[in-house]
C-alpha cells in the first residue's frame, strides 16, 4: 500500500534532524525511493536550515562595516570639534603676550668682574628649564638700566645645556663724550650711558649686577683672554651662534673658571 506524501511530509522533518524512529525512517526513505516530489520537499527543507546560517554571515559583515562607519563618523565629530575650538581659542591665543619676562627667582647672576678696559663682565643662569630665545635692553623710570631676558608662555623644554640661557654677558659704562674713546677698544657686547645701575630682570623684580660705587673683583687672565679673543657679534643674532662652539671656546678659554652647574657636560 503506498503511503500517502501528506503523512511522509509530515515525518520529514523528524527524518531530516535525524529524531524519527527507526520505522519511521525506512518507511520515509522507501517512500522517496518512488516519489520525487516528497524528495524535493526535504531539498526545500535542507535548504531552509542552511539558509540561517548564510544570513548570519551577512549580519555579521553588515555588523563589521557598521562599526567602522560608526568609528569613522566618530573621529570626524572629534575632528570637527578640535577645529571648532581652534577656531574659537585662536583670537584669544592672538591677544595674550608671547614674550613673558623670566621671574627674577629663576634668574642666576655669577662671575661678574671687571676687565682693565673698564667692561664689566657677568655670567647669566636661566633656571626655568626652558628655552630662552630673546633678550630686551631698556632703561627703567628710575634711570637704571635693564637687561630683560624673556620667554614665550608655551616655550619648549631645553634639550642641552648650552644657550643663551647660559652665557657671558658683558657691557661698559661711559660717561658723557667718552664713548668715541672707549669703542672699539673695550671688549663689551653693549655700551651704556651713566646709569646708577644695572640689573637683569624688570624693575621691581630684578636681580643687581652693577652699581654706581660698588666694588667689583678685577677680571682674572682666563676672562681677559676669553672676553678679548671672541667675536663682539657674537650676539649679534642668537638664532645664528653655534653654542656648542660656544661652549668649546668657553672650556678653552676659561677652563676650571667656567660656569658650570649640576647636570651641564
Amino acid at each position: 500500500m503506498r503511503i500517502p506524501c501528506d503523512l511522509i511530509q509530515d515525518l520529514l522533518p523528524l527524518y531530516h534532524d535525524e529524531v524519527c524512529s527507526s520505522d519511521s525512517r525506512t518507511l520515509v526513505e522507501e517512500h522517496l525511493l518512488e516519489c520525487p516530489a516528497c524528495c524535493q520537499v526535504l531539498d526545500d527543507l535542507h535548504e531552509k536550515v542552511e539558509h540561517p546560517l548564510e544570513d548570519w554571515s551577512e549580519i555579521q559583515a553588515l555588523q563589521k562595516t557598521w562599526q567602522k562607519d560608526k568609528m569613522r563618523t566618530r573621529r570626524i565629530r572629534i575632528t570637527l570639534v578640535l577645529i571648532s575650538v581652534f577656531v574659537l581659542v585662536s583670537p584669544l591665543w592672538l591677544t595674550l603676550p608671547k614674550n613673558q619676562p623670566v621671574p627674577s627667582e629663576e634668574i642666576e647672576i655669577s662671575q661678574v668682574c671687571q676687565l682693565k678696559d673698564g667692561t664689566i663682565v657677568f655670567h647669566m643662569y636661566i633656571d626655568d628649564g626652558k628655552v630662552l630665545e630673546e633678550i630686551t635692553y631698556d632703561f627703567g623710570e628710575d634711570g637704571c638700566y635693564y637687561i630683560t631676558p624673556k620667554h614665550s608662555i608655551l616655550e619648549a623644554k631645553r634639550n642641552t645645556e648650552h644657550g643663551l640661557f647660559n652665557a657671558y654677558h658683558s657691557f661698559y659704562v661711559y660717561e658723557d663724550g667718552a664713548f668715541e674713546d672707549a669703542f672699539p677698544e673695550v671688549a663689551a657686547d653693549f655700551y651704556i650711558k651713566s646709569v646708577p645701575a644695572v640689573y637683569v630682570g624688570v624693575p621691581g623684580d630684578a636681580v643687581l649686577v652693577w652699581k654706581q660705587g660698588k666694588t667689583i673683583p678685577k677680571a682674572t687672565p682666563a676672562m681677559e683672554k676669553m672676553m678679548k679673543g671672541r667675536s663682539w657679534s657674537m650676539f649679534s643674532d642668537v638664532h645664528t651662534i653655534d653654542w656648542d662652539a660656544y661652549a668649546a671656546y668657553l672650556e678653552r678659554t676659561l677652563g676650571d673658571e667656567m660656569f658650570r652647574k649640576e647636570g651641564i657636560p
